[in-house]
């Protein structure tokens, strides 16, 4: 996906969405970054991304913004019915995962394993399955 240009939104500043929002800015898009929390490492985080040319609102507040935006990207934390899960349906763009997000960008092949119960195990079977089939 060609970002160079557009606005990308990242909605949560989270570990995953500083990623998203670094991965954006390499990309060259013009990065929004909001997050309803404001603790000493999101602020840490926001100043880092304004510092590579991101806007970055915490303590967001719906009526503060309504932007005009090419892609959202949303991480997997934010339930649909809490304000950013809401504000994110309202959005008239496609709204990607932080994961289909960064998968775009992978150059290897790579394999997900999601849910609530049973992750370790399933990869610990994966893994031995490809390791017997010769595969890393």
């Amino acid at each position: 996906m060609e970002l160079g240009g557009k606005h990308v939104l990242v909605l949560g500043l989270g570990i995953s969405g500083m990623a998203a929002a670094e991965l954006a800015l390499h990309q060259e898009a013009h990065v929004t970054v909001i997050d309803t929390g404001g603790s000493s490492v999101l602020q840490d985080r926001a100043e880092n991304l304004r510092q590579n040319g991101a806007t970055v609102v915490l303590h967001f507040d719906e009526s503060q913004l309504n932007p005009s935006v090419d892609l959202a990207v949303i991480s997997p934390g934010i339930s649909s019915d809490s304000p950013l899960g809401e504000f994110a349906s309202s959005l008239q763009c496609p709204v990607l995962s932080e994961l289909a997000f960064g998968a775009q960008y992978c150059q290897c092949p790579s394999l997900a394993v999601t849910g609530t119960n049973g992750k370790t195990t399933t990869v610990e079977l994966t893994v031995h399955c490809l390791t017997e089939a010769g595969l890393r």
